[in-house]
């Protein structure tokens, strides 16, 4: 596992209020992908420095929680969002998956995936300090 620091979106930016309206069911499913992201963020904090594997208790707890973000983000794309709080959790799920390389630029460096980066952040209205152009 290599270390790298992801964007976690701020946790008011996500549906806080009881999930009603059209949109609840995706909100609800990309909550559930950016806290299995920040799940995965603490293992790999606890475990990084140690010399040869985790646990193989930790290691089945990353690879459930690897394919069940593979799974839930292969339904929420889907899935159309139709509010802005829909909007902001796919856009937060989304920015999960960005992490950045040792000397701070964003991994995702294709001109589509800086374009769906640059995106998600103007839908969150955030700005991490990440450069657009990789």
């Amino acid at each position: 596992m290599s270390k790298k620091q992801n964007f976690r979106a701020d946790p008011a930016l996500l549906s806080s209020d009881p999930l009603v309206g059209p949109d609840a069911e995706l909100i609800r499913l990309c909550d559930v992908i950016v806290a299995g992201h920040r799940e995965l963020d603490v293992l790999t904090e606890r475990y990084i420095d140690l010399i040869g594997d985790p646990p193989k208790a930790v290691q089945r707890r990353e690879r459930a929680l690897v394919d069940e973000g593979h799974e839930l983000s292969e339904q929420v794309a889907t899935m159309r969002a139709t509010t802005p709080a829909g909007f902001r959790a796919k856009a937060a799920a989304l920015l999960t998956y960005v992490g950045r390389k040792i000397d701070g630029g964003p991994i995702w460096t294709n001109h589509d995936e800086l374009l769906g980066w640059s995106l998600a952040r103007d839908l969150l209205g955030v700005d991490d300090g990440m450069p657009v152009k990789g």
